[in-house]
């Protein structure tokens, strides 16, 4: 019982880590198709009405990010999932 227990807290601990951006854009084939959960600065946003990005910056590196919803504003910290 005391290894299940370990190994849920272990699972739930790796899916809530943040991935660095720099390490997403250089290994983009091992995250395709998956959900990661990245931080960091909005550094530029777009709002064209159906085109919608944001660009996220951390101390790695920077990648752009559309938007289905609101576009939070430059200079704002983000979590993104």
């Amino acid at each position: 019982m005391k290894i299940q227990t370990l190994l849920l807290v272990l699972l739930v601990f790796i899916s809530s880590c943040t991935v660095k951006l720099k390490t997403l854009s250089e290994n983009p084939d091992k995250y395709e198709g998956k959900t990661v959960k990245i931080k960091g600065r909005v550094t530029n946003s777009t709002n064209l009405g159906i085109i919608k990005s944001y660009r996220v910056k951390d101390k790695t590196g920077q990648i752009r990010v559309l938007a289905k919803g609101n576009v939070p504003l430059e200079g704002d910290k983000v979590k993104v999932k």
